[in-house]
């Protein structure tokens, strides 16, 4: 036998080859050929394509597999991919070498077993043939084979030949690339993204894709099916709730089985009041004179801040990757921090005075630039050499009291150049023939040198060769040559032939033996260069190229003359060989695809050949030649080389701002092919720098375009990093084979091969299963060891090619190098995504943003014509308008307030401005007049109607701050037109503000159910309870505000409600509460789904409205998320805080509702990932006692319902039965299905053996069972339909309670709706709180679902009782009382089918208004759409009268404010104290600090509340920062104490529960907008969230602000004693020399006077 295989080594890593069966049966007897029998082989070795093994590296993969065949003559030779991947067009080159006749080959691919794909040819000796075989599209991962086999005479002959090998099997079969808009998000933003799938041949793919938007621990919270491709680019958003989980996000994309995913950051962020930019290069070198930078701040409105500032310095040891060979020496360790001294210039009376040494900047005017010598910050270390250097600036607001710090980060590094070979070290070389290689000179921070240092440098190579016999000789030293089309890179050949000829005085071209034999010793080439450049630098490196092994030192070799190889074009090839040889074979192949296939003469010198070039080349291919010796030894070599074919698609883009003079709009250009699809994007510079991966880059693209799953021969690449933050650059060079052998040239090319001949592979004694590698040199190391950063093979193979984080790590330091600002999250622009026109172009315009930012514009393009093209470069665009106004105020005020809008003035143009800044006239606000001297006051200023306008001037490249004061004179929402005027443009901003009654509200609402199901009219009188007129007679006390009693009535068809009376759907709009906990926020996901299931069952969809309540739940279905842990749990408030306890309770009810949105109908709207749900499941079921009952964890119960004392007495053994809480999850546990695995049975265990606890306690429950426990334990068994199911519904009957045709379940008797009667006629009047409120209606809507859901009669009382109990338009009283009544009603009407007769025309009336009536229809088609009456300053009565068929709802809704502590509504049980203080410090009242005080009183029904909420209402214009809140709950000082959200015009509080004792919370406001004339009175409301009954509100006066006028709070341009009072020139006001001639002036004046 002559086999071809030994042991299996490599350059770089051990590669275990696939199983080989080679098999040769005897040909049948009428055929003579001189064949030997051969025998089956079964040398298994394991299949390594799914490795994660860079492949640009020259690391091998695997060769063929082994015939072990031993012929007197070759007589076969065939080549064909190691790899198939789907859709692909496989392809298999034959060669006959000896044949006395033709054989039939045929190729087959099994997989499996099953072959999926086969072709047959007729080969001849010499002549080679490709067979072609066709892989399915619909392949999937499996155990391939590739099965060849040559007969004679087809089937009727015998078999010459029959080889079998495993192949790899790759789903990639295209390169896909996702780009994100920008890099970082905060919450509440939108994530724009693409993903565009490129074929092999650089064409777009054309078939639909697969988009997954993943959370960052792993769940799936969108998902895009089946999306179709805009000529291969698919361009989606998503947009962000605002508690999002934080972290790094995935949007993966699965294109025909293959997938990708690219990252993304999101970050929680609150913008402060004013933000400070520090600004300094990411990189320096020790050698250079200084470091510098600039520091800016400016406030939210854009305005420079005043103040002073401090510089920190903070030098911290550089922590790189462990594999950092290049850089010798030890790093210090510890941390310094040092403060930066000034040089200030400050004026005196006469002369300026220079202070030096001062560590406070104190006259700091929005912007600094330092310079400090770096030999100043070397005596502050001891070494500057790897260090990171954080430079802080802390910048002081002396007039608002207030501090801001931000950050830049440098890398410090030595001057000092790195040379290095390109392809690294060790190379192969085959001494007969010229070899070539690449040299690259940088900084050591892989950044090119500048041009200057190119002028005079010199890069010298010493050759030394070394010998078989351990001899060496060391050559001539010689100069590389430099390439002149890219600075730094040198390329360098040598001849050893002819060197060592001319040293041994023979001549090349006679053949010399002596030469030959010489060059045969050799064993290895080491060159040894040094560089020097324009300034004395020096680098050095060295290279080892080791002789490739073939018998008989026979060796063949191909270069390419071709410079620049590009599709469409030809690639010119020179093949040498060292023998003769008549012919000789080739192979091309790109991504592990065998591409093109031939045979080509040979002449004794040089041949050359050339190839066309496919786009399927691009960017990278290998070419193989082999040539089959006399002697059936394999001689072969290979060439990887680049190949450019995202050039063909030239397309252009070109930004004109000229056209629009204004500044305003900018015209983009794009020209490229008709019809071609072009994505367009724009990121600030300063961010682009980040270079964070979301942009598409050159260098990106040829990276990803390359790396397949195949380790193939990589080009020899090198990429330039950028000092600056500019996109990396990247250059490719041809690389010659890293095979050491024959059959490693064809490993490494991904190729196997079937043969008899002798394909070639030095031997070596390294045992591959003792785990043992082969160093290039022969010997061994173990594979443990490889890539260790230690050396262990003489020729240094096993740390070469390794793959390396730096890229990784560089990325993640530019992007956290400086602190977060607002624009770095609002830095994008011009995201658009077009289609070329058919003419060949597209023009349109885009606005440029407001605020002056350096954009950085790159665009791709696909064209159906010519595939896959880039901006190579991207575009620079300096966007600015020449002067433009922002305008800030409240969004928020009250009746009387007089406010301050700040309008911040800028000129960005070269040359000053007077600018004309006019409030435009409305009959909504009154300008505030300021008198002479500064006099106004607050309660009774001068105010006027009309435009007014005031001229200032503002400094080029300056900015204006004006203050324009304002007072509302209408309730509601208005409109504020401010406009400014200068030569250069105009600006015109509107601003909305809600200007709300003055006092504390207070709200009444009645429910009417209209039932016309058995009679034709109805009529119902509405008592408003708002008398006509506030005045109370001979007192100075009012009943309520002027103008601030209001109405609405609101009807509705059917019995559920309004169906989306607004968007979004939640806990806020349908309940007025906040919604910062895990179950409300749940709450605001089952209110969208059960809508959006009601309308769907009442067939009354529509397609707006379902887009929205879907954007909707998907926005809740992400923000719940953010309250389940790892383990599945979900906790009250955020996980990522762990410090909310997690609750059973609550997971229960999140992983129900989300069960209930798992609806196949709208799985491509509304995704729920089954994995949130069977962790959630998973994690409950462990709480769950020996008897069966659930308990809780939480220390608390939020929902104090849930926590059941019901039990036996003091007897009993089990004091906690929890019987509420069990017949929960038992509701849960039933409606949740389809869990995985063996979850699902553990599941149905619990399930009976919690069904069993609950018929164990019915009996318990009829003695003192609680009406709650009772309903909730009803509904549980009947939905799990339980044998006790009858005996607990017959418990559930005798609870009833019957009264006035009402049936409803409760604790005590709830009185009927209140009526007043007057004129012999019933007034209803509205309804007052009830002790049990909430619980009433929950019980009762547990038990109406009971009641249907069994199908009962007479069931209609209990759905009048729900809709008289209503307090609000579209709920009851909380959150989980809302849900189940709506779900109970829900199951009512879909039942009852009521509504399909339902027409009724309804006639309202207002007697404070005759003239306010209006006349409603319901009918089928607007049966859930609610129809609205406002009635503004209600009063007396309102009449309803309806007539027609069916149900509806009535309701009237009144609010009024009181500014009286007696006049405010009273609970029906007294259950908190809250008593509030309130200080007053800095400028004129600017800090406002509240210290409240609470707690719980109601100790006979509980020992606590459930979740409480504080509800602080603060004045308008003041501030506080949500992250200054968030710091205040995690420090713990408050006990109980879980969350604070700070919103518009009030702060909200959150606590897991309030006690008997006094619980305190103590935090300060800001004045942040000017506002004068401020309203007396703030309340404050603490409530049980679950039982908001359970509340106390009072009133707090605040007369110091009531007293402030505008000039107190500098709000109006008018004021002469503010910063913003428009006054003349700084230099005259403060030039001594002015001041002393004017008292001279005034001296002399008096003096001639007298």
């Amino acid at each position: 036998m002559k086999p071809f295989f030994g042991a299996a080594s490599s350059l770089f890593v051990l590669l275990l080859l696939d199983s080989t069966t080679a098999q040769q049966s005897a040909p049948t007897q009428p055929t003579r050929i001189n064949f030997q029998d051969t025998s089956r082989d079964n040398n298994q070795r394991p299949n390594l394509f799914n490795n994660n093994i860079d492949p640009f590296s020259r690391r091998p993969f695997g060769v063929g597999d082994n015939a072990n065949a031993i012929f007197e003559e070759p007589t076969y030779f065939i080549v064909a991919s190691r790899i198939i991947r789907p859709s692909q067009i496989y392809r298999v080159a034959v060669s006959i070498l000896s044949s006395p006749i033709t054989l039939s080959v045929r190729a087959s691919i099994l997989r499996n077993g099953v072959d999926i794909g086969s072709a047959t040819q007729e080969c001849k000796p010499g002549i080679p043939e490709t067979l072609l075989i066709k892989i399915p599209s619909t392949t999937v991962p499996g155990q391939y084979r590739l099965r060849v086999e040559g007969n004679t005479d087809r089937a009727l002959g015998g078999t010459a030949f029959l080889n079998e090998t495993i192949l790899g099997f790759s789903q990639r079969s295209m390169t896909i690339f996702i780009q994100t808009e920008k890099p970082v998000y905060h919450q509440s933003q939108i994530v724009r993204f693409r993903t565009i799938p490129i074929n092999t041949e650089l064409r777009a793919f054309d078939d639909a894709v697969d988009v997954y938007m993943i959370d960052p621990r792993g769940f799936v919270v969108r998902r895009w099916l089946s999306r179709q491709s805009n000529f291969g680019a698919v361009s989606l958003d998503y947009a962000l709730s605002d508690q999002p989980t934080f972290g790094e996000w995935t949007i993966r994309v699965t294109a025909q089985g293959q997938t990708e995913e690219e990252h993304f950051h999101v970050e929680e962020y609150y913008q402060t009041r004013f933000e400070v930019n520090v600004t300094m290069p990411a990189f320096y070198f020790d050698s250079d004179d200084f470091i510098h930078g600039t520091v800016m701040a400016n406030y939210t409105s854009g305005a420079p801040v005043r103040g002073n500032l401090t510089l920190k310095a903070t030098f911290k040891p550089l922590r790189l990757n462990t594999l950092n060979l290049d850089r010798p020496g030890s790093i210090r360790e510890s941390v310094v921090e040092r403060n930066l001294t000034f040089k200030e210039v400050r004026g005196g009376w006469f002369t300026p005075h220079t202070h030096e040494g001062s560590e406070v900047l104190k006259d700091f005017r929005g912007f600094y630039t330092f310079k400090y010598p770096m030999a100043e910050l070397q005596r502050m270390v001891p070494k500057l050499d790897g260090v990171e250097l954080r430079i802080t600036a802390i910048v002081g607001d002396r007039y608002r009291e207030d501090y801001v710090e931000g950050f830049s980060t440098a890398r410090i590094y030595n001057s000092s150049l790195k040379l290095n070979f390109l392809g690294g070290s060790p190379q192969v070389i085959k001494p007969a023939m010229p070899f070539t290689c690449f040299l690259a000179v940088s900084f050591h921070d892989g950044s090119i040198l500048p041009a200057e240092r190119f002028r005079y440098d010199r890069l010298e190579i010493r050759p030394v060769v070394q010998f078989r016999s351990s001899a060496s000789r060391t050559l001539e030293a010689r100069e590389a040559k430099a390439l002149p089309e890219q600075p730094g890179i040198w390329e360098f050949t040598i001849d050893l032939r002819s060197e060592l000829a001319q040293s041994t005085g023979s001549n090349v071209g006679t053949g010399d033996k002596r030469v030959k034999d010489l060059v045969n010793e050799i064993s290895a080439l080491k060159l040894t260069a040094n560089y020097k450049d324009g300034y004395g630098e020096r680098a050095s490196a060295e290279l080892l190229a080791l002789t490739h092994y073939s018998i008989g030192d026979k060796h063949i070799k191909v270069l390419t003359s071709t410079r620049s190889p590009r599709v469409g074009e030809y690639l010119i090839l020179h093949v040498r060989t060292n023998f003769y040889a008549e012919t000789f074979n080739y192979i091309v192949v790109s991504k592990g695809i065998v591409l093109l296939t031939g045979s080509h003469g040979s002449s004794p010198s040089v041949t050359t050949l050339s190839i066309p070039l496919s786009a399927e080349m691009a960017p990278v291919a290998t070419v193989v030649i082999y040539h089959v010796a006399k002697y059936g030894e394999v001689v072969a070599d290979s060439l990887t080389f680049p190949v450019n074919g995202i050039s063909r698609n030239n397309f252009t883009l070109t930004l004109n701002p000229m056209k629009d003079k204004t500044g305003d709009t900018v015209e983009v250009v794009v020209l490229g092919d008709p019809g071609a699809y072009v994505g367009i994007s724009a990121i600030d510079k300063g961010f682009f720098n980040m270079q964070a991966g979301n942009e598409l880059s050159y260098a990106e693209v040829i990276t990803k375009m390359t790396s397949f799953d195949e380790s193939l021969n990589g080009t020899l690449r090198h990429y330039w990093t950028s000092r600056e933050g500019d996109a990396e650059t990247v250059v490719n060079y041809p690389a010659s084979t890293f095979g050491i052998d024959a059959n490693r040239t064809f490993e490494y090319a991904s190729l196997v091969v079937f043969t008899d001949a002798n394909v070639i592979r030095r031997p070596d004694s390294c045992n591959i299963t003792l785990g043992l590698l082969a160093c290039m040199s022969g010997s061994c190391y173990r594979s443990d060891r490889r890539c260790d950063g230690q050396y262990d093979c003489e020729d240094r193979s096993d740390e070469a090619g390794c793959p390396s984080n730096q890229r990784q790590e560089l990325a993640q330091y530019r992007l956290k190098r400086i602190n977060r600002l607002l624009r770095m999250y609002e830095n994008s622009w011009l995201w658009k995504d077009i289609n070329i026109g058919p003419h060949g172009h597209s023009i349109f315009s885009v606005q440029i943003p407001e605020i002056p930012t350096h954009w950085v514009v790159s665009a791709f393009s696909v064209s159906p014509k010519n595939g896959f093209g880039l901006v190579r470069s991207a575009r620079e665009f300096a966007g600015y308008r020449p002067f433009y106004m922002n305008v800030e105020m409240p969004t928020h005020c009250r009746q009387g307030e007089q406010v301050g809008i700040r309008i911040t003035l800028f000129n960005y143009a070269t040359i000053e401005a007077d600018v004309v800044v006019t409030l435009m006239d409305s009959p909504d606000y009154k300008f505030v007049h300021v008198e002479e001297f500064g006099e106004v006051k607050s309660y009774e200023a001068r105010t006027s109607r009309g435009e007014k306008q005031h001229l200032t001037w503002i400094p080029a490249q300056g900015s204006q701050v004006v203050y324009i004061p304002i007072v509302p004179t209408k309730l509601g929402d208005i409109e504020v037109t401010i406009q400014a005027k200068s030569l250069i443009r105009k600006d015109q901003v509107v601003r909305r503000i809600t200007v709300e009654a003055d006092g504390v509200p207070q709200f009444r609402h009645t429910s009417v159910m209209l039932d016309l199901s058995n009679r034709a009219w109805f009529l119902q009188y509405v008592y408003v309870n708002v008398t006509e007129t506030p005045i109370i007679p001979y007192e100075k006390d009012r009943y309520y505000v002027f103008g601030s009693n209001r109405a609405r009535v609101s009807v509705v068809g059917d019995v559920v409600g309004p169906a989306f009376p607004n968007m979004p759907v939640n806990a806020t709009s349908l309940l007025s509460l906040p919604m910062d906990c895990a179950e409300q926020n749940m709450f605001s996901f089952a209110a969208n789904l059960y809508t959006v299931k009601y309308m769907r069952l009442t067939t009354q969809r529509k397609r707006e409205i379902d887009r929205q309540a879907f954007y909707h739940l998907n926005i809740a279905y992400q923000r719940q998320l953010s309250f389940q842990h790892r383990d599945g749990a979900f906790s009250y408030f955020r996980a990522d805080w762990d410090y909310s306890s997690k609750s059973v309770w609550l997971t229960a009810f999140c992983a129900r509702i989300l069960a209930e949105a798992n609806f196949n109908e709208w799985e491509n709207y509304l995704y729920i990932d089954p994995g949130v749900i069977a962790k959630a499941v998973d994690w409950m079921i462990q709480f769950q006692s020996p008897e069966g009952a659930f308990y809780e964890v939480a220390p608390r119960f939020a929902d104090r319902k849930m926590n059941s004392s019901t039990s036996w007495g003091f007897n009993d053994p089990i004091r906690h039965r929890n019987i509420s809480l069990t017949a929960h999850v038992v509701i849960a546990l039933t409606t949740i299905r389809d869990l995985p695995g063996e979850l699902g049975p553990r599941v149905a265990v619990s399930r009976s053996r919690a069904i069993s606890w609950l018929d164990r306690n019915l009996n318990l429950l009829d003695r003192a069972g609680d009406p709650y426990e009772v309903a909730i334990v009803a509904y549980a068994m009947m939905l799990a339909k339980s044998t006790s199911a009858e005996a607990a519904f017959g418990l559930l009957r005798r609870h009833a309670r019957e009264d006035g045709g009402y049936i409803y379940w409760g604790r005590e008797p709830v009185p009927l709706p209140a009526q007043r009667l007057e004129n012999q006629r019933p007034f209803l009047l509205p309804r007052l709180p009830n002790p049990f409120d909430a619980t009433n209606v929950e019980t009762t809507a547990y038990a109406l679902l009971t009641y249907v859901g069994r199908q009962e009669l007479f069931v209609e009382p209990i759905v009048k009782w729900l809709n008289t109990h209503r307090l609000t338009d579209g709920g009851w009283a909380s959150t989980q009382d809302t849900i189940i009544a709506t779900q109970a009603l829900i199951e009512y009407t879909v039942r009852h089918r009521i509504r399909e007769v339902t027409s009724l025309t309804l006639h309202v009336e207002a007697t404070s208004n005759p003239q306010l009536q209006r006349t409603m229809y319901i009918t089928e088609n607007n049966l859930a759409t609610p129809q609205f009456m406002d009635i503004p300053n209600a009063w007396g009565t309102v009449k309803i009268q309806a007539r027609g068929a069916g149900y509806a709802i009535a309701q009237l809704s009144l609010q009024y404010n009181v500014d009286v502590n007696r006049f405010v509504t009273p609970p029906a049980v007294k259950a908190f104290s809250v008593l509030p203080r309130l200080s007053f410090s800095g400028r004129n009242n600017s800090h406002i600090t509240y210290d409240i005080c609470s707690s719980w009183t109601n100790q006979r029904e509980s020992n606590q509340s459930g979740m409480a909420v504080l509800d602080v209402a603060i004045p308008t214009g003041y501030y506080m920062q949500q992250q200054v809140l968030d710091e205040y709950i995690l420090s713990r000082r408050v006990r109980n104490l879980r969350r604070a959200k700070f919103l518009d015009h009030k702060v909200v509080f959150y606590f897991d529960a309030l006690d008997g004792d006094q619980t305190c919370v103590k935090f300060t406001f800001e004045r942040w907008h000017p506002v004068a004339n401020m309203t007396r009175y703030l309340p404050v409301r603490v409530y049980d969230y679950y039982a908001p009954e359970r509340f106390n509100e009072t009133v707090v006066e605040t007369y110091e602000l009531y007293v402030m006028d505008i000039c107190q709070v500098c709000g109006s341009y008018q004021c002469t004693y503010c910063p913003t009072y428009n006054h003349a020139p700084k230099g005259l006001m403060t030039s001594p020399f002015v001041m002393i001639a004017t008292l001279i002036s005034l001296l002399l004046t008096a003096a001639n006077q007298r």
